[in-house]
């Protein structure tokens, strides 16, 4: 889908953050629920999705 140009125009246009998600947009998350922070946090959805989700 990403290699033809125009799906990637409309994929890339939904994204509010500008840029396909890439493993550093991940990292902030995974320390946070692997830390003791998060001992408390159960039956979460965490979306990290550049905004996408928000409408």
């Amino acid at each position: 889908m990403l290699s033809d140009p125009e799906s990637h125009k409309v994929f890339m246009s939904r994204i509010p953050w500008g840029h396909a998600a890439e493993p550093r947009d991940f990292i902030g998350a995974v320390v946070y629920l692997a830390s003791d922070a998060a001992e408390f946090v159960t039956g979460q959805i965490l979306y990290i999705d550049g905004g996408s989700s928000a409408g």
